[in-house]
């Protein structure tokens, strides 16, 4: 009974996975629901759909949520250069056997200035892109499942959009070793309202698979994730630029590259970890020939003290400017049961 209900987990993450591929639209909205929004994520290559032990992870993966992070919350704050922000706030709670996630997102692109077709002034608009996401996850046996919902709302001056989005998680512990595998299916869903009456958004469905390890007498856990899994291509490929490496199309090599993004966690300590990834897409993307500086490596730091856990990470995506991550997380269940 335990092999039929293994084989039929593993038919319905393969099913998951050739439905995402035949659906999957290269041109979207909400981009910024890709972005890494808490420090671990951005730490480890800014994509990472098996590593959990953090209430924020549930984001990238629903099946990552768990009774362990029951009462967890946390707040993220991301910084980019242009004074461009992102928020994060997560909770995770125990109901009826199931562990439940709330998170919500908060893309602030700050003032923008406004010009009509013959350059006078319109004054000053703003930007601003929200999520709402309810997990839901449930263990069975070595497998957990998840499933996320998203109310997402995006709005560009006058210009506003809505959808609606769902994400579903498949993650798989080996029974002895510290190994784990998992599948996430990303943004599966539709727009409730597009910008204009002529737009024809779709939402940024992706098929993300990735797996971690730890050996036994080793304190890094490594991970490896495969992301892009539905797109013909993975790269930005403009061949109208010359002496660019945007303009020279990607080889098979490139390609398999482009979706893979590498991670590490050094583990000294229960109460302090060191981070580290690389992501090849962000650094053949943004690298310039010139000066290519550290260009998709992302680096951080955690530490607890006492009831407090605190986390930050520097991501290197251009020579002109780095994201700084910083995160606070605690269990809130310390302060109601304190006496």
């Amino acid at each position: 009974m335990q092999g039929l209900k293994w084989w039929r987990s593993v038919l319905l993450a393969v099913c998951l996975l050739i439905f995402a591929t035949s659906v999957y639209a290269q041109r979207y909205a909400f981009s910024f629901l890709d972005i890494p929004a808490n420090t671990k994520l951005g730490a480890l290559g800014g994509v990472n759909v098996s590593s959990g032990g953090d209430v924020n992870q549930f984001l990238s993966n629903p099946a990552l949520l768990d009774d362990s992070l029951a009462t967890y919350a946390s707040f993220n704050y991301i910084n980019f250069p242009g004074d461009i922000s992102l928020s994060q706030v997560t909770y995770a709670h125990q109901i009826s056997g199931f562990t439940v996630g709330f998170g919500l997102q908060y893309m602030d692109y700050g003032e923008i200035e406004s010009f009509d077709d013959t350059g006078f002034p319109l004054g000053v608009q703003d930007a601003r892109e929200y999520a709402f996401t309810v997990g839901l996850s449930k263990s069975q046996g070595v497998f957990d499942y998840g499933i996320n919902t998203k109310l997402i709302s995006a709005r560009y001056a006058d210009a506003v959009a809505i959808g609606l989005a769902f994400d579903i998680g498949l993650l798989f512990q080996h029974p002895e070793y510290d190994l784990v595998g998992a599948i996430n299916i990303r943004n599966i869903g539709f727009m409730l309202k597009d910008f204009t009456e002529i737009a024809n958004s779709e939402l940024p469905l992706d098929v993300v698979m990735g797996a971690s390890f730890k050996p036994e007498y080793m304190p890094i856990r490594f991970s490896l994730t495969a992301r892009n899994l539905g797109r013909q291509e993975a790269t930005y490929f403009d061949p109208s630029r010359q002496n660019n490496l945007a303009s020279t199309a990607p080889s098979f090599g490139a390609q398999v590259m482009n979706r893979l993004i590498f991670g590490a966690e050094v583990l000294l300590s229960e109460n302090f970890h060191l981070r580290g990834g690389y992501n090849h897409l962000v650094r053949r993307e943004l690298l310039i020939e010139q000066a290519g500086g550290g260009s998709g490596f992302s680096f951080g730091l955690m530490f607890r003290v006492k009831s407090f856990e605190f986390a930050y990470t520097r991501a290197l995506y251009h020579t002109a400017g780095s994201a700084n991550l910083f995160s606070i997380s605690t269990q809130m269940k310390r302060f109601w049961t304190h006496n």
